[in-house]
């Protein structure tokens, strides 16, 4: 298994892998991003292409594009080797656990059905659906084409039937999400008569599906009331409605790039915005928004425009995303709520005019700011209560200390009064008119736990740290001579200590020193101190001296910490009268404060 994962880790770019997930930005030989395993509104998540190895000085975590796939996926070792294993073309025995085999089984059974669905669509006797999408939508075939759409049959056992000649077993069938199981065991076909919308991961795998009823092949007798517009694939093992989004993994690159993302309720609506070339656009498709959908847009932006519909349940929809995402610490913008229509109504109208509305956003804020004035006129006691009132839910969220006190002051120079009832108005608004959410943005990933650097270092410990990053980045600079300078004892942290000893012995040995040769577990352990390495950019000139001078910081916060673990034993000796040893200690008390005078 260890060589397996190595031969991962060198065949994978780890920069191309990771930013399949997140908006790396080049710094220097690096690339960096917002972590998305902490909430940070400044990046401190690094990838060094040179080490193969990524580190978020933020929350601690870091390791090479096995650890990453692990974590972001919620998956385990052994499922990620499989993954690797088929995605890079290597053999793979199966170790992994039952649950493992469920999974790939359904992913196979969801892209096996989306095939069936998409054939059935461009069979002749389903030309009216085809139809219906093209000429009454607005849809072409390559866009039909590039996002999979199909048609799942009236029948209730045509794709169970199909799925079964094609080898799978009834079994893995139920466990699909594509069928609907009796308390008697049989099962019969969940989505029918249905306009099929295939729902992607982020590797482009079907997951699920979203599915429209077609209403002109409802028979007579069916109540259409009673009948569900759209239906959804429940959850499953691989499909969490609430942590994916239409048309994300398709959008992705697009986001990155125009750093902002639009959202909208619909498929259809997502779908015209991507053939109209706007492709930084994604769907709810019916699901609310909520903390796993932020985490996931977070990876690629931290701006968000709202198109929700302008009914009421759109209104109410959209007031609660936009509340969530604002305590996300979300920059959020909303489109210009004159214009009626869906996207995709406006898009088969004129796409041109999509561009010019989204091309016109408008910040939230500023937006809600000016309605509310328009609903409250600021001509009374009571407007300037409701106004307020209206308005504070929404800065009581703000995740940003600097903007939440600037509307403050906005309002309290709107209603004229002093800033400070603003503030304690603000301390009371009712927790019903404020959106829950967790500060710990934070994945539930499996065996999860602090790494062992996870902490603040302390003075020493930094000098520790810088020295053995020049030691890591100016291998033929600091010589076996330099390192002489410095001995195991130096370091206080355990495995600092450690590295430092493979280092020397290392270099006693072989006048030489590989990261390569370190074990795998001290490579993870160290991956901040690579990527660190990788930051440092010192001219070769004061390499040495830089070097020789932190030995000498180091060396002093070694006799500081010495002097006051003497100076502590002396109280506990006068205490339990001990003078013998207190004498001892006295003495050498003042000999290690000789020591720090002349160094």
């Amino acid at each position: 298994m260890a060589f397996l994962s190595e031969e991962i880790e060198s065949k994978t770019d780890i920069v191309e892998f990771i930013s399949n997930y997140l908006a790396l930005k080049r710094a220097g030989s690096n690339f960096k991003a917002r972590c998305p395993f902490h909430s940070e509104k400044t990046p401190s998540f690094f990838v060094s292409p040179e080490r193969q190895i990524w580190h978020c000085f933020g929350c601690g975590l870091g390791g090479g594009v096995i650890k990453f796939y692990m974590l972001i996926e919620n998956a385990s070792f052994n499922e990620a080797l499989e993954y690797f294993s088929e995605k890079l073309g290597l053999n793979y025995r199966k170790t992994e656990k039952k649950v493992s085999h469920q999974k790939k089984e359904i992913l196979e059974i969801l892209e096996t059905a989306s095939k069936y669905f998409e054939n059935q669509l461009f069979k002749n006797h389903n030309q009216e659906i085809l139809d219906y999408l093209t000429k009454k939508r607005g849809l072409t075939i390559e866009t039909i084409k590039n996002f999979r759409l199909g048609y799942s049959l009236p029948s209730f056992d045509e794709l169970k039937k199909y799925l079964l000649s094609q080898g799978f077993k009834s079994e893995n069938l139920k466990t699909s999400g594509l069928f609907i199981v009796k308390d008697d065991g049989s099962f019969y076909d969940r989505f029918r008569n249905r306009i099929m919308f295939p729902v992607f991961d982020m590797q482009n795998r079907v997951v699920g599906f979203s599915a429209r009823v077609y209403e002109p092949r409802l028979k007579p007798t069916n109540n259409q009331d009673e009948i569900a517009k759209y239906i959804n694939t429940p959850n499953t093992l691989i499909y969490n409605k609430s942590k994916v989004l239409y048309l994300l993994n398709f959008a992705k690159k697009a986001v990155k790039e125009k750093d902002e993302i639009t959202i909208v309720e619909g498929n259809m609506d997502a779908l015209m915005s991507h053939q109209a070339g706007i492709t930084n656009v994604i769907a709810t498709s019916g699901t609310s928004l909520n903390n796993d959908h932020l985490l996931l847009i977070k990876r690629f932006t931290n701006n968000i425009i709202f198109s929700f519909d302008n009914d009421t349940a759109g209104r109410l929809a959209k007031e609660r995303a936009i509340k969530l995402s604002l305590a996300a610490g979300f920059n959020i913008y909303v489109l210009n709520p004159s214009y009626q229509k869906d996207p995709a109504d406006i898009i088969k109208q004129n796409p041109s005019q999509w561009h010019e509305i989204v091309n016109n956003k408008k910040k939230w804020l500023n937006h809600l700011f000016e309605q509310k004035l328009q609903e409250y006129p600021i001509n009374s006691v009571d407007n300037k209560k409701m106004f307020v009132k209206a308005i504070l839910p929404y800065i009581k969220v703000l995740q940003n200390p600097v903007e939440r006190s600037e509307w403050i002051k906005t309002i309290a120079d709107t209603v004229n009064v002093d800033e400070i009832y603003i503030r304690e108005a603000l301390k009371i608004v009712p927790r019903s008119d404020i959106i829950e959410t967790t500060n710990e943005y934070a994945y539930n990933y499996k065996n999860s736990s602090r790494p062992i650097h996870y902490r603040k270092f302390n003075k020493r410990e930094i000098y520790e740290k810088y020295l053995l990053t020049l030691i890591l980045k100016y291998q033929t600079i600091i010589n076996h001579e330099l390192l002489q300078l410095l001995d195991p004892n130096d370091f206080s942290y355990e495995l600092f200590r450690q590295l430092f000893n493979e280092i020397k012995t290392s270099v006693t040995k072989n006048n030489s020193f590989l990261i390569n040769n370190l074990s795998k577990n001290i490579k993870e352990k160290i991956s901040f101190l690579l990527v660190e390495t990788e930051l440092l950019n010192l001219k070769e000139s004061k390499v040495k001296e830089e070097f020789e001078s932190t030995v000498i910081k180091l060396k002093k916060e070694k006799i500081r910490d010495e002097i006051n673990n003497l100076r502590q034993l002396i109280k506990e000796y006068t205490k339990t009268q001990k003078f013998e040893e207190q004498k001892k200690a006295l003495i050498d008390l003042n000999q290690k404060i000789k020591e720090l005078k002349f160094k």
